[in-house]
């Protein structure tokens, strides 16, 4: 098992969002302190890698993490969800005590 694991659709989802974004290597998961419940998670196209950085490859899909996310984020599952309502990257986290409505921030 990975510290962090992304499911077949969230895969393919980052490998054709990098493909597209000029200039891009990876898609950068992380965590920063707001939304309603206390943490958010961000999404981000990343150019490069900064010294804390965490770099994994899942079937050529790129995924960069800092140290400090990536400890909030160990042991979670990240989906690409399509629905009536819109199509977002989606996280599981076994480590959230309390989550949002919208899933966007945890506590």
């Amino acid at each position: 098992m990975n510290a962090l694991e992304l499911t077949d659709a969230a895969i393919t989802q980052v490998q054709k969002l990098v493909n597209e974004k000029d200039g891009a290597i990876a898609l950068r998961i992380g965590v920063k302190a707001g939304g309603c419940s206390g943490y958010q998670y961000i999404f981000e196209y990343e150019s490069d890698t900064n010294a804390d950085d965490i770099l994994v490859s899942y079937k050529g899909a790129n995924i960069i993490v800092d140290q400090t996310s990536m400890n909030m984020l160990m042991g979670s599952t990240v989906d690409y969800v399509e629905s009536l309502a819109g199509s977002e990257f989606t996280i599981t986290n076994p480590n959230s005590t309390v989550q949002c409505g919208c899933g966007k921030s945890f506590n």
